[in-house]
């Protein structure tokens, strides 16, 4: 079988040099479709919430970013599906007398598909806004609200997530989902129920393990979020959150932003087949680098 140069290795650290013509052709139509949404520039949107705020910026003005490579897209849809067979498992198997929830409620029944022999519901995402400044709101979509048997309310998030990551949030190391979860919890929706806390349910993509934990609503977080929305909207770009360490290397939230070498003159590198951006340092400087943030 011929084998056809593979056009997008250049934006993929984990790529391979050569397709087969069909690995080509499903990459080529994610890749078009990708082309078709890269002018999206409403950075007033829940899931932002997560992302550094000069990102944002940068994609707000308009400003063109590296594309995504099309199986990182795969892999998200493959993140979203997993989702919505946990809000199944949840709906399922834990409401009801003796389990956590009394009733959960998820956006309507967008169809239904088969799994292992069985037809489950697709549930969608609910919707609602909250209002950062006048005439400026926050789109937001969020998986579901539980309502307990005492009758509180939590905001319920499912997540899929590499072993890294799984493993840092049963550690109950540092989450970026907090940001968006507080984006949520902000919204006139939430608000309605009083929902004062947040149940993350992670699902662990290489053995499908999953573990949950609850997080309360923090005054701090939800006033830095609203800051950070109105910086990325701001009409001067933000001061950068991230920058160098002594040697001059960036943080992987700048290997991984599209719009890393507009915000740094920086050099990439690859080790251990992953993305490393470095910046020269000027000489004599190498402990005071708050010129550069």
């Amino acid at each position: 079988m011929e084998l056809i140069k593979n056009p997008y290795a250049i934006h993929d650290e984990q790529g391979e040099s050569e397709l087969t013509p069909l690995s080509f052709e499903i990459y080529s139509y994610i890749e078009k479709n990708q082309r078709a949404r890269a002018n999206d520039s409403n950075v007033l949107r829940g899931s932002a919430a997560t992302l550094c705020v000069r990102r944002r910026w940068y994609q707000g003005k308009g400003y063109a970013g590296t594309p995504l490579a099309p199986r990182k897209i795969i892999n998200f849809a493959q993140g979203d599906i997993t989702e919505k067979n946990l809000a199944y498992y949840v709906k399922e198997g834990c409401v009801g007398p003796g389990k956590t929830y009394k009733r959960v409620t998820f956006g309507k029944v967008l169809g239904e598909t088969e799994i292992s022999g069985r037809i489950i519901p697709v549930y969608g995402q609910l919707e609602s806004v909250f209002r950062v400044a006048p005439g400026k709101e926050v789109l937001c979509h969020f998986d579901g609200i539980g309502q307990r048997h005492d009758d509180s309310y939590d905001l319920l998030e499912f997540k899929s997530a590499s072993n890294y990551g799984f493993q840092k949030f049963v550690k109950n190391e540092p989450l970026d989902y907090l940001n968006q979860a507080h984006a949520y919890m902000m919204t006139e929706m939430c608000k309605h129920f009083n929902v004062k806390k947040v149940n993350f349910v992670f699902l662990r993509k290489e053995t499908s393990h999953i573990f949950s934990r609850e997080y309360d609503y923090d005054h701090e977080i939800a006033k830095q979020v609203t800051i950070d929305y109105l910086l990325s909207i701001a009409r001067d770009i933000p001061l950068r959150p991230y920058g160098p360490d002594s040697k001059g290397k960036l943080p992987w939230q700048c290997s991984y932003c599209p719009y890393v070498t507009k915000c740094w003159d920086a050099k990439k590198v690859y080790r251990n087949n992953k993305p490393q951006y470095y910046v020269d340092l000027p000489t004599g400087e190498l402990n005071n680098l708050d010129h550069l943030y």
